[in-house]
C-alpha cells in the first residue's frame, strides 16, 4: 500500500489539526489519523495531561476505529504528528497496523529505538517513515512550549527569551 508523498501530506495535515486541537485543550499538542483504503477513518489526539496519561493520539486513534476492522487491518495506514512512544508501537503492533508515518522524531521515547528488533514484529510493520511534515509539528511543539513558558515567566517571559537569543548570536 504506497502511499504517494502528496497523500502522506495530505493525512498529516489532518494529524496536525487532531494536534492543534490537543493545543487548544491546553495538551500536548500530538494527533493522529488512521487511514485505510484512502479514507480516514479514525481521529485521535493527546489527552496526555488533560485526561490519562495512557490516553495518547495514537491509542485514542485505535480505540476510535469502527470495528469493522477487527479482522482487516493489514493495509491500515497509522499518521501522528510525533513518532510513536514504545506504548503506543506496541498498541500499533497489536492491533495490526502495518504502515506508521509520523512527522517529529522523539528523542527520548521514541519507537525507532526498538523498532524491528523484536521478533514479534517482524514482518508486521511494512513502513515507517518520519518527517512528513516535521516543521509543521516542531511549530505546534513550540507553541505549546512557549504558552507554558509565559504562564511559568509571566512578564518575565520576553526578557528571558531576549537574553537566551542573545547568548546564541
Amino acid at each position: 500500500m504506497p502511499i504517494s508523498p502528496t497523500d502522506q501530506e495530505i493525512y498529516m495535515h489532518q494529524a496536525l489539526l487532531q494536534a492543534e486541537i490537543a493545543l487548544q485543550a491546553g495538551d500536548l499538542p500530538i494527533g493522529a489519523v488512521i487511514v485505510y483504503d484512502g479514507e480516514i477513518v479514525a481521529r485521535g489526539r493527546n489527552h496526555y495531561y488533560t485526561g490519562n496519561v495512557l490516553r495518547h493520539a495514537e491509542t485514542e486513534a485505535i480505540l476510535q476505529a469502527p470495528k469493522r476492522f477487527d479482522r482487516h487491518r493489514d493495509n491500515a495506514a497509522i499518521f501522528t504528528t510525533a513518532e510513536p512512544c514504545y506504548m503506543c508501537y506496541g498498541a500499533i503492533l497489536m492491533w495490526g497496523i502495518t504502515h506508521v508515518y509520523y512527522a517529529a522524531p522523539d528523542v527520548h521515547f521514541g519507537a525507532s529505538q526498538i523498532h524491528g528488533k523484536g521478533h514479534y514484529e517482524q514482518g508486521r510493520i511494512h513502513t515507517w517513515q518520519g518527517g512528513v511534515l516535521e516543521q509543521e509539528a516542531f511549530r505546534l511543539m513550540l507553541r505549546y512550549s512557549e504558552r507554558l513558558c509565559r504562564q511559568h515567566f509571566g512578564a518575565r517571559f520576553d526578557e528571558i527569551l531576549g537574553t537566551i537569543k542573545g547568548a546564541i548570536s
